[in-house]
């Protein structure tokens, strides 16, 4: 009998020794993972960023023209709040934009070339942005993260934010628009934070709106993380039910009892969370994205007079817009996104 229990003995020491030593292994796993991800991080900022310069290398401003002129011409008559909130003066209202292209022009000075270092760098800045996005959303595929970046920035398209003093305008719009669909990514995917993400996801879709009107657009994709949330919750839990189970056999040996308390338990706890849950995605969630558009157009009302915003050049957006030359276009745009022209 002895015998017996002092064997029983050794086996359980034997047992937690064994699971001590995994989790001391698991532990040295996750710092080095962590390690890699963050030498990975450093590796494509630098990068990224190097290539910025060198793809651009070519790209010189050697003078201020047209709408880069005319702002400049505002900055040497005006003080920051009155170049960055120019209240019934003004057919736009992009007081985020201008504030920060009046710090920027401080800088700049006399010499329009240093437009360039500062396209450039925010340019790079971008890139890193989506590599990193495209790392999280892709559950740590690194080197198609990379090559995100990379391809941003031999785009055609990223000439336009280099060339001019104005592409701070499409670069702060386009990064802080990025910005906020990364927190609408994580309001589905990381629960525990939902609050945090929501909060943030509209603050930079506020800074975005009043950066540039035209991402008003992007309003309605407020709305997603509020519809398919549920949904992604489910399935989350079927997954750690699962596990759970299959880790609890065999962990321990419970009686047929324990077992129905335990399910007992935890079904209510379900239950309790999911209520809680239900609660507060109610319809006050909903009626967010509505008030930000609310506050936007009621902002632009006292600040230009004006809801509808301008069209391009001096147009106005009532006289030069046709709901079939907005469909023929959207899906030209697609069209194009596959090789077709």
């Amino acid at each position: 009998m002895y015998g017996l229990k002092r064997q029983d003995d050794l086996q359980e020491k034997d047992r937690l020794q064994i699971e001590e030593r995994l989790q001391v292994e698991q532990e040295k796993k996750k710092i080095r993972g962590r390690i890699i991800n963050i030498l990975f991080l450093l590796f494509s900022f630098c990068a990224l960023m190097a290539f910025a310069f060198y793809v651009n290398r070519h790209i010189h401003i050697k003078a201020l023209y047209m709408d880069d002129l005319y702002y400049f011409s505002f900055f040497r008559e005006q003080d920051f709040f009155s170049f960055s909130f120019p209240i019934g003066q003004a057919v736009r209202f992009r007081p985020v934009y201008w504030a920060l292209s009046y710090i920027e022009m401080v800088f700049v000075a006399n010499d329009p070339n240093r437009y360039w270092y500062f396209n450039v760098v925010q340019n790079g800045l971008l890139a890193f942005f989506l590599c990193f996005f495209s790392w999280k959303a892709s559950q740590g595929k690194k080197i198609l993260s990379f090559f995100m970046g990379i391809l941003f920035l031999s785009s055609h398209f990223a000439y336009y934010q280099i060339g001019q003093a104005l592409g701070t305008l499409e670069s702060l719009a386009l990064g802080f628009s990025l910005i906020t669909l990364y927190f609408l990514y994580q309001e589905l995917n990381e629960e525990k934070h939902f609050k945090r993400n929501l909060v943030l996801s509209h603050l930079f879709f506020f800074l975005t709106v009043f950066t540039h009107e035209r991402y008003i657009a992007l309003l309605p994709i407020l709305f997603v993380p509020l519809f398919f949330r549920r949904r992604v919750e489910k399935n989350t839990a079927v997954k750690t039910t699962l596990t759970g189970g299959n880790h609890a056999e065999t962990e321990d040996r419970r009686t047929e009892q324990e077992k129905a308390e335990a399910r007992g338990n935890e079904a209510g706890k379900e239950k309790k969370k999911e209520e809680k849950n239900i609660v507060f995605t109610s319809c006050i969630l909903f009626l967010l994205p509505l008030a930000q558009a609310f506050l936007f157009y009621a902002i632009r009302k006292f600040a230009i007079g004006s809801f509808i915003p301008k069209g391009t050049g001096g147009t106005e957006v009532t006289e030069s817009f046709k709901l079939t030359d907005a469909l023929q276009n959207a899906f030209a745009e697609v069209y194009y996104i596959f090789g077709f022209q």
